[in-house]
C-alpha cells in the first residue's frame, strides 16, 4: 500500500505540471516582453505600428492592478491594447499554429500582423484561434490585442461587488500540432470529453469523445487510440478507433469501457486519479497525444441528508474563494494559486465554492489531486441585460465552462447564477431557464446550482439545488437567528435541495476589543476581529445541527478588491476574508473553523492583536483541536481545560501593569503535542484628562443642563449664541444631539452625531485668526459603532474607534486660522464613520506665563549661523519641557530644562523648513513657529 501511495503522488505531481504532452505536440509559453498602452487607436493593430515607447510588461496583466484596490469606485473601464513581436520556428513547418489565452476580460479583439484573427467577449474563460495562415515563420511578426471592460460591453458580470480587472488576465500560450490532431478550438477546451456512467464500488461505464482533425491536404487514415492508466501509470485498458478523414474534416470519434471494481475517487478520503491518454497515430507514427484526468466518483443530495459522496454523506464545508491579489488584482500565478489553496487545505476546508466566475486551470486540477469537490461558475451575477446579445454570450459563457472543465473530478456542480435578483432590471427567470436547458444538454452528470439573496425565489428551483447567500447578524437580524430561519426555509420547501452558498462578517486585524463585543456597524469603520470570530462560532454551531444543508460556503477565503467600499478602514477591500489580503494574517475566525475542520494537532491565542489593554482583568480565549488545553499568565497558570466544540475561555485572567506574556499548551492523550505564545501590554485603566481652556463648548441636547464651565451647543445653525461667540453647524442638526445618562461627568455623556443619514456635517466657531490648541473628546458609551475620525482647519486630531473599555476618544494638537473661523470636520479621507463630538477645549497659542516676560523677538534667536547653529531660549522662569516638531507633527528633538536664564540647543543635523518650538511647564504652554534655513 506504501508503494502504491508514493507513486500515486508522483503521477498527481505529474498531472499538475504539465498542461499537454506528446511527441508532437508542443505549448509554448507566449508571456514575456509584451507591449502595453492604455490607449487607443485603429493603428494599433497595424504590423509597422511604432510601439517603442510603449510599456514593457509580462503576462498575466492588468491595468487596473492599483487604481482597482484603492477605493472610490473610480477605476479605469476602457481600451488598453498589447503588443508582442515574435519569431515562429521554421520548424514550425508543416505544423498547425494556435494561440491560446487563458482569459482577456473583458471583449478582446486579436489581430496578427494587422490581420484581424477573432473577437471573444467574456472575461474568466479561455479561448483558442488557428493562426497558421497568418503568421510568417523564420521572421519577424507582431500580435496584436485590443482589449476593453468598459460597462457598456453586453456581457456578464454587468454589476458586482468585486473589481473589473481589465487586461489579458491569465497566461497566453502557443500550441504546436501535427497537421492531424486533436483539435483545441472547441470552446477553448482540451478537445476529449470522459464522461462516466453507471458508477458505482463493482463498475463504471466510461465513455470518451475526442475532437479529431485532419488538416492534409489529402485524405488520411487516421487511428485514435485511448488507454486508461492507473495511479501508478499501468494501462488498464486500450481502445482504438481507425476511420478515414477527408481535408479539413472534424470528426467526434467516441469508445466505451467498463472498469470494474474501480478504485473510486473519495474526496480528502482518497483522491485516486486514473488517467486517460488519447494519442492520434498515422501510418504507425504517434502524432498527437493528451493526458486528461480521471476520478471515477458518484455523487447526489439528498434533501435532508444534505451531499453524498459514493453512496454515504459526505459534510461539505468549506469558503467561497476569489482570484485576487495585492497589487496584481486577478492577473496572478499559478504560485499564487496554489499558495491560496495550500492555506484553505490548512484550514480544513471540504470543499470550495469558486466564486464569481471560471477561475484558472491550475485550481481544478489541484483540486482534483487532493480531493476537493468544488462549485464552479459563471460570472452571471446581481442584474441580467434582456437582448438576445446578453442571453448569447450566457450561453457561450456557460459552454466555456463545461466543456473546459468537462473532465475534473473535483467539479460536481455548474453554477448557473449569484444574487440574479439583487438588481432592477429584465426578469431573470427566463434566462435562467435557458442556461439550466443548457447545461444539461451540456452535461447530464452533473447537478446545477443557483446562489439566491431572495431565498424564496421562484427562479431558485430551475435548478437541481440551491443556495442562499444570508447574513445573520452583518446585514440584518442576529448571528443567532440563523437556525430558526433556516429550519424555516426547509420546512417551506422540504424536497428541494437547500444549502448556503455565503455567510460571512467584516474584520480588521488591526481593530480589537475585548471578547463578546457588539455588532458593528456593517459599512462603518470599525469591523473588530473578535465579532468575526463571534458571528462565524455561532453560524458553525447552527450549521453542524443541520445536515440537510448539502454545503455551506463561508464569504469569504481572503480580503479581495471591492474597488465600490469604503469600510473597516480599509477602502476598495471587502474584508469578510478569513485571511488577509496580502496573505500575511490568518484572522481569528481562520483558526476557529481549523479547529474544528483539521485534525493536525494546534492551539491558537484568539485576540492576539490586541496588544495594548485597558482592562486588568479580562477573559481569554483559545482555539484548539487538541484534548486539553493549558493556559498561562507570565508564570501564573490557570486550570487545564477541556472542550466539546473546540473553544476554550478562561474568566478573571488578571494582568500586570507592563509586558505581560500569554502561553497556552495543547495535548493529546496528556502529551504535550503544540504550544502558542503572545504579548499584550497591559497600560489601563483608560483614562482622558484635559486641560481647561478659554473656550470650552459642551455638545448636547436643547434639554441639557450645561456643565459649569461649558458652553452650549445643541446642533443648531451657525449663528450669534449670545453668549459673546458666534458658532455652530452647516445645517440644523439638532436632532442628532443625544444625552444618554450613563456617565458621571455630563461632558462625556452627550454629542453630537456629526453625521447621521444626511451626510457629513461641520461645526465652525469664529475666532481672530491666529495658532490655536483644540482639543477633543469624541465617542459614545452606549454604543461602539463609530470610527471618530474629526479634523480642525483639516488637521487631523482624533483617528481612533471606541469600544467596552474605551468609552471615548481624545486628541488634541495645534491648528492655524486663517480665515476668521475655525473650523471642525468629520475626515471622510482617514475614514470618519458616525463620528459623535462629545466637547472641544479652545486656547489662543499666546500666553507667555511662567516662561518668559520678554517679547517673542528678545527670548528665542534662530540660527544656524557659521560659529555655533544652535536655537537660544531667554529666560526660562520654571522648569520646562522643550519640543522641535516637523510640518508631519513628528518630534524631531525633545530636552527636558531647569529653571535658567539661557537655554541653547543644537539645531545642525536638522534639514531646513519650517518648525514648531512647544515649550511646556506645570503651569502654561508656549508654541511659536520657527524657520530653520
Amino acid at each position: 500500500m506504501k508503494k502504491v501511495m508514493k507513486i500515486y503522488v508522483l503521477m498527481s505531481f505529474l498531472w499538475l505540471s504539465h498542461l499537454t504532452f506528446g511527441q508532437n505536440r508542443t505549448t509554448q509559453d507566449f508571456n514575456a516582453t509584451w507591449k502595453f498602452c492604455k490607449c487607443d487607436a485603429i493603428s494599433n493593430s497595424n504590423s509597422t505600428f511604432n510601439d517603442a515607447a510603449w510599456e514593457v510588461i509580462t503576462t498575466p496583466h492588468t491595468w487596473n492592478a492599483l487604481d482597482g484596490q484603492d477605493g472610490g469606485s473610480n477605476y479605469f473601464k476602457g481600451v488598453g491594447w498589447y503588443r508582442k513581436h515574435f519569431t515562429p520556428n521554421s520548424s514550425f513547418t508543416g505544423k498547425r499554429v494556435f494561440i491560446k489565452f487563458n482569459a482577456v476580460n473583458l471583449r478582446s479583439e486579436v489581430f496578427i500582423n494587422g490581420n484581424a484573427v477573432g473577437t471573444h467577449v467574456g472575461g474568466y474563460s479561455a479561448f483558442t484561434y488557428d493562426i497558421t495562415s497568418l503568421i510568417n515563420l523564420g521572421v519577424e511578426n507582431v500580435v496584436a490585442v485590443k482589449v476593453n471592460n468598459s460597462d457598456t460591453i453586453l456581457a456578464a458580470p454587468l454589476e458586482a461587488d468585486f473589481t473589473f480587472y481589465g487586461g489579458i488576465t491569465r497566461n497566453v500560450e502557443l500550441i504546436i500540432v501535427d497537421n492531424a490532431h486533436i483539435s483545441p478550438l472547441d470552446f477553448g477546451s482540451s478537445g476529449v470529453y470522459i464522461t462516466q456512467n453507471n458508477v458505482s464500488a463493482s463498475q463504471a461505464d466510461i465513455n470518451i469523445k475526442a475532437l479529431v482533425q485532419n488538416d492534409y491536404t489529402t485524405t488520411k487514415t487516421i487511428t485514435t487510440n485511448f488507454y486508461i492508466k492507473d495511479a501508478a501509470g499501468i494501462i488498464i485498458k486500450t481502445l482504438s478507433s481507425t476511420a478515414s478523414f477527408i481535408t479539413g474534416e472534424l470528426k467526434a470519434v467516441t469508445t466505451n469501457t467498463t472498469i470494474t471494481n474501480p478504485i473510486l475517487w473519495n474526496g480528502l478520503t482518497n483522491p485516486y486519479l486514473y488517467s486517460v491518454v488519447t494519442e492520434i497515430e498515422i501510418g504507425g507514427a504517434i502524432v498527437d497525444q493528451i493526458m486528461q484526468p480521471l476520478g471515477i466518483r458518484y455523487f447526489s443530495i439528498d434533501a435532508n441528508q444534505g451531499f453524498m459522496l459514493n453512496g454515504a454523506p459526505y459534510k461539505l464545508h468549506g469558503v467561497a474563494h476569489h482570484e485576487d491579489r495585492v497589487d496584481k488584482g486577478r492577473a496572478i500565478s499559478d504560485a499564487d494559486r496554489k499558495q491560496d489553496l495550500d492555506i484553505l487545505q490548512e484550514m480544513g476546508c471540504t470543499y470550495l465554492r469558486l466564486s464569481h466566475y471560471q477561475h484558472g486551470q491550475y485550481t481544478y486540477k489541484y483540486c482534483d489531486s487532493v480531493g476537493i469537490p468544488v462549485w464552479t461558475e459563471i460570472p452571471m451575477i446581481d442584474k441580467v441585460n434582456g437582448s438576445q446579445t446578453f442571453t448569447n454570450n450566457a450561453q457561450q459563457q456557460l459552454k466555456e465552462l463545461i466543456r473546459q472543465n468537462y473532465n475534473h473530478p473535483s467539479v460536481i456542480v455548474w453554477g448557473l447564477s449569484n444574487e440574479i435578483t439583487y438588481k432592477s432590471g429584465p426578469d431573470p427567470a427566463p434566462l435562467v431557464q435557458i442556461l439550466e436547458t443548457t447545461a444539461k444538454q451540456e452535461d447530464a452528470t452533473r447537478l446545477t446550482v443557483s446562489a439566491a439573496m431572495n431565498s424564496n425565489a421562484a427562479l431558485n428551483f430551475y435548478s437541481d439545488a440551491y443556495s442562499c447567500n444570508v447574513y445573520n447578524g452583518w446585514y440584518y437580524n442576529t448571528y443567532n437567528d440563523f437556525g430558526a430561519w433556516a429550519d424555516n426555509q426547509h420546512t417551506m420547501y422540504p424536497t428541494s435541495k437547500f444549502g448556503v452558498s455565503e455567510y460571512g462578517a467584516g474584520a480588521n486585524t488591526n481593530q480589537h476589543e475585548p471578547l463578546n463585543p457588539i455588532e458593528p456597524l456593517n459599512y462603518g469603520q470599525w469591523h473588530p476581529e473578535e465579532y468575526q470570530a463571534l458571528f462565524h462560532e455561532a453560524h458553525w454551531k447552527q450549521m453542524l445541527a443541520r445536515p440537510y444543508l448539502w454545503s455551506t460556503s463561508v464569504w469569504v477565503g481572503f480580503d479581495f478588491s471591492s474597488d465600490t467600499r469604503n469600510e473597516g478602514l480599509q477602502p476598495g477591500i471587502n474584508d469578510k476574508g478569513m485571511v488577509t489580503r496580502d496573505r500575511l494574517v490568518k484572522k481569528d475566525a481562520f483558526y476557529f473553523y481549523k479547529a474544528n475542520w483539521s485534525s493536525v494537532p494546534f492551539v491558537y491565542i484568539t485576540s492576539r492583536r490586541f496588544t495594548t489593554r485597558y482592562d486588568s482583568v479580562l477573559t481569554a480565549k483559545v482555539y484548539s483541536n487538541c484534548d486539553s488545553v493549558s493556559f498561562k499568565v507570565n508564570t501564573t497558570k490557570l486550570t487545564t481545560q477541556t472542550s466539546t466544540n473546540h473553544i476554550y475561555q478562561w474568566t478573571n485572567v488578571r494582568l500586570v501593569r507592563g509586558l505581560n506574556t500569554i502561553t497556552s499548551i495543547g495535548y493529546k492523550n496528556g502529551i504535550a503535542v503544540n504550544h502558542d505564545t503572545c504579548y499584550w501590554q497591559f497600560n489601563g485603566p483608560y483614562n482622558i484628562t484635559v486641560a481647561p481652556a478659554a473656550i470650552q463648548i459642551n455638545f448636547e441636547t436643547t434639554a441639557t443642563v450645561t456643565p459649569a464651565g461649558y458652553l452650549k451647543d445643541a446642533g443648531n445653525l451657525y449663528g450669534d449664541r449670545g453668549n459673546g461667540y458666534t458658532y455652530g453647524w452647516n445645517q440644523n442638526i439638532t436632532t442628532n444631539a443625544r444625552e444618554r445618562n450613563v456617565e458621571a461627568i455630563k461632558t462625556f455623556d452627550t454629542f453630537i452625531h456629526m453625521q447621521l443619514n444626511n451626510g457629513f456635517n461641520y461645526w465652525e466657531i469664529e475666532v481672530p485668526n491666529g495658532e490655536y490648541r483644540v482639543s477633543i473628546v469624541a465617542g459614545e458609551a452606549n454604543y461602539f459603532d463609530s470610527y471618530n475620525a474629526i479634523s480642525a482647519e483639516g488637521k487631523l486630531i482624533i483617528q481612533e474607534a471606541v469600544y467596552s473599555s474605551k468609552h471615548h476618544a481624545y486628541g488634541s494638537s495645534i491648528v492655524d486660522v486663517t480665515d476668521g473661523k475655525l473650523t471642525i470636520r468629520p475626515a471622510t479621507g482617514s475614514g470618519a464613520s458616525n463620528a459623535k463630538i462629545d466637547f472641544i477645549h479652545i486656547d489662543r497659542i499666546s500666553s507667555t506665563t511662567g516662561i518668559s516676560d520678554q517679547s517673542f523677538e528678545k527670548r528665542i534667536n534662530v540660527f544656524p549661523n557659521p560659529s555655533n547653529s544652535m536655537v537660544s531660549i531667554s529666560p526660562v522662569r520654571e522648569d520646562a519641557t522643550v519640543r522641535l516638531i516637523d510640518a508631519t507633527g513628528k518630534t524631531i528633538q525633545v530636552f527636558a530644562i531647569t529653571k535658567t536664564d539661557l537655554y541653547s540647543f543644537s539645531i545642525a543635523n536638522v534639514p531646513r523648513g519650517i518648525y514648531l518650538l512647544e515649550i511646556t511647564s506645570d503651569s502654561s504652554q508656549y508654541i511659536t513657529k520657527v524657520c530653520i534655513e
